[in-house]
């Protein structure tokens, strides 16, 4: 009677056994199953969106044009400094070479701190992983002797880019050297914009125009926008 319990109490327990192992084998393969459901939705899902990025990119580049701009400074330069600084933008080619050429020795291209010269459209870093939709170059004033960004004045300025690019932005301060504003000061700014060669636009600022703007801002400017 004993031994028959025994074997009795075995086999059930040999059945909970081999029932939640089997009950575990079965959850383990609906949970592989459930997994490659999930990675193939998301992949589809990703070509899906991989397909629109690279469509709204080919749209982009439609509008992309090649850049010249043009400074020509008239008057006292010898009296007057200033800061410069110029982005371009352009569609995220995978292609990182300089893209603006320029004869000037006050500017200079900015790099970040690996010494690249790419950044993201907002001028932020470019990380490996990151793949933005747009990217920027941008160039500055050469540093002074102080370690400054600001330098004299050329007569004339010339910023032309290689390669065709979305869109830029330009900002310059002067002012005097000797800081006295109240000083009359025979200067003007002409800056002429050429999209593939062709003038899209002409700005023309004198000195007190310049003191009263705090600057000349061309900020976001298309080049595909002839009427700007």
């Amino acid at each position: 009677m004993m031994m028959r319990n025994i074997l009795i109490i075995g086999t059930i327990l040999f059945a909970g056994v081999l029932f939640g192992q089997t009950k575990k084998n079965v959850s383990k393969t609906w949970e592989n199953r459930d997994s490659e459901i999930a990675q193939k939705v998301f992949s589809k899902y990703q070509e899906k969106e991989n397909k629109k990025f690279e469509a709204e990119k080919a749209d982009l580049i439609k509008f992309q044009r090649k850049l010249k701009i043009e400074i020509i400074n008239e008057g006292e330069t010898e009296k007057l400094n200033q800061i410069f600084w110029l982005k371009v933008v352009k569609v995220n080619d995978g292609k990182f070479e300089q893209i603006i050429k320029t004869d000037s020795t006050k500017t200079e291209i900015k790099r970040n701190y690996d010494k690249s010269i790419w950044r993201d459209e907002a001028g932020g870093i470019l990380f490996e992983r990151y793949n933005p939709m747009k990217i920027s170059q941008e160039y500055v004033s050469a540093k002074n002797s102080k370690g400054i960004n600001e330098t004299d004045i050329e007569n004339k300025e010339i910023y032309e880019t290689t390669n065709p690019v979305y869109s830029f932005s330009l900002r310059i301060y002067t002012h005097r050297k000797d800081f006295n504003a109240m000083a009359k000061t025979n200067f003007s700014k002409i800056i002429n914009v050429y999209s593939e060669d062709k003038l899209i636009k002409t700005y023309t600022f004198t000195f007190d125009e310049l003191k009263k703007l705090e600057g000349i801002q061309i900020l976001d400017f298309k080049l595909d926008d002839f009427k700007k």
